[in-house]
């Protein structure tokens, strides 16, 4: 009786015998989990779309760039530029530099878990709460919890796709979830680092169409900037990388010039 109870559909059929019960059960919760493995696949896209297109106040530190892992962890712990920054630009510029520097993760397991861990609470107790309540039927929050349950691992499986781009993947169980797209599959990722405004799912990459369709829609309406902000960053800092090159060769064309134009002329050139 319990069991049935904890089923959100079949439970309705009471002309259900056991036995069919029973052999349609795997098959409503192969259903379920589906559905919340899309969903947990649309909220990592949607949160990594946000923070992608979300540009910090300092610019300074926003176009500068580290490509190692090693560069960004000692440039976070010496650099008075990182330090002395808002907490949001740091978390920011901590996010963003992934697409300069994007494996290994800058941060450990249990950090990646705790950043995960500590958002994914409030809608925990709100579905929970919710729940409790009636306002939420079953389904939903089966759905919701096994979503909110997978996106635990998303930044795991996020960088296991990078990790297999390197060759560092052995696992064969690994590798067949990411052949099947059970987990986000390498290539699938790599779109997203060579355009930037597109395929930001990173626990499997289903809910990519869905996420890049409110992408689109949300830079048409002026919600996201037309051109994706690692882009814009990128066009700044070659900017300024350009214009500290040639800085000197105009200085000495100057200093050059001014030399000339100081020494006496005759006749005409005087005047």
């Amino acid at each position: 009786m319990t069991v049935k109870m904890l089923s959100p559909f079949l439970h309705e059929r009471g002309d259900l015998s056991d036995a069919a019960f029973y052999a349609l059960l795997p098959f409503e919760i192969l259903l379920l989990s589906l559905a919340g493995m899309w969903v947990a696949d649309f909220v990592s896209g949607m949160v990594h779309l946000c923070l992608d297109y979300e540009v910090g106040t300092n610019d300074e530190l926003r176009t500068h760039v580290e490509t190692t892992i090693p560069d960004v962890k000692k440039f976070e712990a010496d650099s008075d530029l990182f330090k002395n920054a808002k907490s949001r630009d740091r978390y920011l510029w901590n996010f963003h530099v992934h697409h300069d520097a994007p494996y290994p993760a800058s941060d450990g397991n249990l950090e990646l878990l705790r950043q995960i861990l500590v958002p994914l609470a409030i809608p925990y107790i709100v579905v929970v709460v919710l729940s409790a309540c009636g306002l939420l039927p079953l389904w939903l929050v089966i759905i919701l919890i096994i979503g909110l349950t997978l996106g635990t691992i998303t930044q795991f499986t996020h960088f296991l796709a990078h990790a297999r781009h390197r060759g560092l993947v052995k696992s064969r169980i690994i590798m067949f979830m990411q052949d099947w797209h059970i987990i986000i599959h390498p290539d699938t990722h790599r779109s997203h680092h060579i355009h930037f405004d597109r395929d930001f799912c990173i626990l499997n990459g289903w809910a990519n169409p869905a996420v890049n369709r409110i992408r689109r829609f949300g830079s048409y309406v002026g919600i996201f900037p037309k051109v994706a902000p690692t882009v814009t960053t990128r066009l700044e800092r070659a900017a300024k990388q350009e214009a500290t090159r040639t800085a000197p060769l105009e200085d000495d064309a100057t200093e050059e010039s001014l030399s000339e134009n100081s020494i006496p002329r005759s006749g005409s050139d005087c005047v």
